[in-house]
């Protein structure tokens, strides 16, 4: 405790005169000063004390108007220790004399303030952590949110709030996750297949169900596709990370679209053999009543090639692999009709060599004919040897017969020709000429009949020549029964020179070879 005296000027005090008239043992113990070292002094206002001017000038114009005032106000002790005091300042007047006194009571608050300064200074230090935490997810490109183990929001980034821009004015900290979704939803953000409603109670006992986390992916109306990723820490938070994958949901839809094209079964376990991607072509080619179509294969072989009869009848091919990561990949093609195909060449491969078998009995058949026919052609090659012998012996029995005849012939047909033209004289009787006639004619007629054999023999020989002259048909005619009239005769026969328009006139004629008519 501290008395001074001081003076009024204006209204206001002043407390530069003021003079110290009484300090209390708590005073010196709390600053260090004693009462006779601070008596009668003018300090300003207290020994040690160093108010700020807003603070003094405060605490002077309470003053003036008769009012007491407190404040919190560091002072240096003696030895120039820093201390924190809780003063209160009443004015009143001295009853003996009438001297207007001040009474300062002090507080040493010092702990106190230090206390409080720590927390400051931790305050700041929180304040400046969060900062640079609400910096740093401020950086992030994903939308990032921290909750509460009772579903608040406690940490958002602005990537967040961009997210989620049609609800913005909702999200700050302490608004919980459900009203924010329901917002979301009446707002239009998620595009949602379905009911609304049954869609939020999914969402909503997905993540109350979810455990140390989960992913799922949320598709929004602007065709946007995000996986949220939800982690729970040690003391039960949430927290939350929103990843764009709208490029890679359209290179996986790219890849299925090709996959759906292909005309083989194509599918795709994980390492925990759950489905990832599988086209309908193999749904089709999977037996009906197995279910293998969403399940891994279940008593398959998960490596190599293998084939499957369907009770329908069909053959499937499967072939799997194990991918890096753990996974299965199969292809899977229907074989029908290569299997068809392959009984068919069975079929025609057990024919082919039923008909090879005939082929080699006959085969052997035709060996034996063949060794017949050579056989055979053998014994014609000797009989056309023995038929060309005896043809060039005829040739030259012929051309021996043809000379040996023609010599008398050609007798035979001057001297005829002699006694017909009565050469040497008249014959006296007149048959005589006749008959000399007929011996010349028939005596010709032999020697065209040896010529004509000797052309039959060059006809054979296939060097037969025609002569063709222009023949008198009646001549050929009148000629042809002149050499059989005879021999006619003497059988009793009448010959009778006709044709389909009678006897041909005489001049008619034809080009032909005369000997070949005759």
């Amino acid at each position: 405790m501290t008395i001074a005296d001081w003076t009024l000027a204006d209204g206001a005090a002043d407390l530069s005169g003021a003079r110290v008239v009484y300090v209390n043992p708590a005073f010196t113990e709390l600053t260090g000063y004693r009462p006779e070292e601070i008596a009668g002094l003018t300090p300003g206002f207290l020994p040690g004390i160093d108010p700020s001017r807003r603070e003094l000038a405060r605490i002077c114009r309470a003053l003036g108007l008769g009012q007491a005032v407190r404040a919190e106000i560091r002072g240096y002790a003696k030895d120039g220790r820093e201390y924190w005091s809780d003063v209160t300042i009443s004015p009143f007047q001295d009853a003996t004399d009438g001297r207007r006194l001040v009474l300062a009571v002090q507080r040493d608050i010092t702990a106190h303030r230090l206390e409080l300064d720590a927390r400051r200074l931790e305050l700041n230090a929180l304040r400046e952590a969060n900062n640079r935490l609400q910096e740093a997810v401020d950086s992030v490109s994903q939308a990032i949110t921290l909750w509460d183990p009772r579903g608040r929001l406690l940490l958002h980034n602005k990537r967040f709030r961009d997210l989620f821009a049609p609800t913005a004015d909702l999200i700050r900290p302490g608004v919980r996750f459900e009203r924010l979704l329901r917002a979301n939803v009446e707002a239009g953000v998620y595009r949602i297949e379905g009911d609304a409603e049954e869609w939020m109670e999914a969402r909503l006992r997905c993540r109350g169900e979810c455990g140390t986390g989960t992913d799922l992916t949320v598709a929004f109306t602007d065709g946007r596709h995000f996986r949220v990723s939800e982690q729970k820490t040690p003391r039960g938070h949430m927290v939350a990370a929103w990843v764009d994958v709208t490029e890679i949901k359209r290179v996986e839809q790219r890849l299925r679209d090709a996959i759906e094209s292909v005309n083989e079964g194509f599918v795709l376990w994980d390492a925990d053999q759950r489905l990832v991607l599988c086209n309908s072509r193999y749904k089709d080619l999977s037996p009906s009543d197995s279910g293998e179509a969403c399940l891994a294969p279940q008593g398959v072989r998960l490596e190599g090639e293998h084939e499957q009869e369907l009770p329908d009848g069909r053959w499937l091919l499967g072939s799997y692999r194990r991918t890096s990561e753990g996974g299965i990949v199969g292809i899977r093609t229907d074989i029908t009709l290569l299997k068809q195909q392959e009984l068919k060449l069975k079929t025609s491969e057990e024919s082919l060599r039923v008909h090879v078998a005939e082929l080699e009995e006959a085969r052997s058949r035709l060996e034996a004919q063949t060794c017949a026919l050579s056989e055979l052609a053998s014994r014609y090659l000797t009989a056309r040897d023995n038929a060309e012998e005896a043809s060039r012996i005829k040739s030259q029995f012929l051309a021996m017969m043809s000379h040996e005849l023609r010599t008398p012939l050609n007798a035979i047909i001057g001297f005829s020709e002699m006694i017909e033209t009565q050469a040497l004289g008249p014959v006296g009787v007149q048959r005589y000429v006749e008959y000399a006639r007929d011996v010349h004619t028939s005596g010709r007629h032999l020697l065209e009949l040896i010529n004509d054999i000797l052309d039959m023999s060059k006809i054979e020989a296939g060097k037969y020549v025609l002569h063709r002259t222009e023949v008198d048909v009646s001549a050929v005619v009148r000629r042809c029964t002149r050499m059989v009239r005879l021999r006619a005769d003497e059988a009793g026969i009448e010959i009778v020179e006709t044709g389909d328009g009678g006897t041909p006139p005489d001049g008619v004629t034809v080009l032909a070879d005369e000997r070949a008519l005759n």
